[in-house]
């Protein structure tokens, strides 16, 4: 699924002529008061091979932001020569085929999904000290998540979805202070719940989808911003997570819808956009991106099992709720009537009786 801007492929530097200004080409932006080039937007360009270390692309030192996503340069390793580029901050190379990029010390914004790679998660991203979008989302990457990011990182996005990653929630994640939105759903991580991911003060969306994580969830951490967590097609069992609902402060309002679509981490929604996969109404669904109204709660397909405590109730701004798929038993309770705005309810597939409150 292809979301934000519309991909629309053609040769745009075969349109390019050089007895014209080179401001004036197509995916080309100059800085107005100098004239020279600082955004160079290739994104399905129809480009194939190699760049040379002599070519054009590299003479242009003061370039801030390279997108080169939506080409195939399959089996092409990253020149060198990329790490000169002093200023560069937004590096997108998303569906282009590109391996190695431990040059490019500068970066605030990598998205490498969709790229077919292969192997560990490199040490040296680590050192990408200025990093504050981090995508190896929908790649095969495989062995555990040992990439170390040090205290006062940048990081407001990770996203490692779709992968084959194994072991356990690495610690290293307790240090990223400005985290909203953490992806690691369909890896094959094994681990129990990382309570301590509730220690993140700005945390709004988890998403454990589809891993090997087990046992009961207990934490008295407080996951105070969180507006999303998907611990669907797990292993967790035990009780339903009082102690967690109560720590749901943003949960327990209403969002208000102002009018103007606001997002969860939209930090650079003009170049970037995450993506995140929800279940709703039974089926499957790839969000572009999270509407801070949007408070979703999916624990479905786990082994959880007792009762659905009243605290539920007090959630009054889930939009999604999905218990589906546990050993859930007992009455529905009465306290469900609170959420108003609910759009979205799943309860099957458990052993409840009684009537859905109206």
């Amino acid at each position: 699924m292809i979301t934000g801007r519309e991909i629309q492929s053609y040769p745009r530097t075969l349109f390019w002529k050089k007895s014209t200004d080179c401001c004036s080409w197509d995916g080309v932006h100059c800085e107005k008061t100098t004239g020279q080039v600082i955004e160079l937007d290739l994104h399905c360009s129809q480009l194939q091979g190699n760049f040379h270390s002599n070519g054009s692309l590299f003479q242009l030192f003061n370039l801030k932001r390279l997108d080169l996503s939506f080409n195939d340069f399959t089996g092409s390793l990253i020149s060198p020569k990329f790490g000169e580029f002093s200023s560069l901050m937004h590096l997108d190379l998303s569906r282009s085929g590109f391996t190695a990029i431990c040059n490019l010390k500068t970066l605030v914004l990598l998205n490498l999904r969709s790229n077919n790679l292969e192997g560990t998660i490199p040490q040296c991203l680590g050192e990408m000290s200025e990093l504050e979008v981090f995508d190896l989302s929908n790649n095969s990457l495989s062995g555990t998540i040992d990439t170390t990011f040090n205290i006062g990182n940048q990081l407001i996005i990770i996203k490692l979805d779709r992968n084959k990653l194994q072991g356990k929630v690495p610690q290293f994640l307790i240090y990223c202070k400005k985290l909203e939105l953490l992806d690691l759903s369909y890896n094959e991580l094994n681990d129990t719940f990382p309570k301590w991911l509730g220690d993140l003060p700005h945390l709004q969306i988890l998403s454990l989808r589809s891993n090997k994580f087990y046992g009961p969830i207990r934490t008295n951490y407080l996951f105070a911003q969180i507006r999303v967590i998907n611990l669907s097609s797990n292993g967790f069992c035990g009780d339903l997570p009082v102690s967690l609902f109560q720590n749901f402060l943003a949960m327990k309002k209403i969002g208000e819808n102002s009018g103007n679509r606001e997002y969860v981490a939209d930090i650079f929604s003009y170049y970037y956009n995450y993506s995140l996969i929800v279940t709703t109404k039974g089926l499957d669904r790839e969000l572009p991106q999270v509407l801070t109204i949007q408070i979703i709660i999916d624990l479905s397909k786990n082994r959880f099992e007792g009762h659905i405590p009243n605290i539920i109730g007090d959630l009054v701004g889930f939009r999604t709720l999905n218990f589906s798929h546990n050993v859930l038993e007992g009455h529905i309770p009465a306290p469900l009537h609170r959420l108003s705005v609910l759009e979205s309810l799943d309860l099957s597939s458990n052993k409840l009786d009684g009537e859905i409150p109206q």
